[in-house]
């Protein structure tokens, strides 16, 4: 290393996610974009977990896959409480649940998935449409949060 050479440090100023990746913009101008599913916490966060990195990042957009499934759909009412840039998205989900959330944060928060081919498209669609009877509702949860939250920029 000659004296000539300055070392500097480099920042995220900006990140965002478009489909499974998630891209940063560096302080020189550099964006820098790599898989999701490449990190384990982004992958298999909490919905807890989920909160704090969606109130550090408050212009960010987060979807919160499987309404927290599993042992952590207990912290989805705190999370969106906290946050109010996390969006649900119903697959894998109850019926019921997924029923009492659109209720609970409103349809504009909530919005259809599938993980086929993990799960059963048919069965993933009725869940909504045989236990939400609102027709604007469904069209939102089916397509319109969706929508909203991809023109917000």
């Amino acid at each position: 290393m000659s004296s000539l050479d300055i070392e500097r440090e480099y920042h995220a100023i900006r990140a965002w996610v478009e489909g499974q990746m998630v891209f940063i913009e560096l302080s020189d101008g550099r964006q820098i974009g790599f898989p999701a599913a490449r990190f384990r916490r982004l992958r298999e966060a909490t919905a807890a977990q989920l909160a704090e990195v969606a109130m550090r990042y408050p212009e960010g957009k987060f979807i919160m896959g499987h309404l927290a499934y599993a042992d952590y759909w207990n912290d989805v009412e705190s999370a969106c409480q906290a946050a109010p840039n996390i969006w649900l998205e119903t697959s894998a989900h109850l019926a019921s649940v997924i029923r009492l959330w659109t209720g609970q944060a409103g349809a504009h928060r909530v919005m259809y998935g599938s993980d086929s081919p993990h799960n059963d498209m048919p069965v993933e669609i009725e869940k909504i449409t045989r236990y939400i009877t609102d027709d604007a509702t469904k069209a939102m949860i089916f397509a319109g949060t969706l929508e909203r939250l991809l023109e917000a920029d």
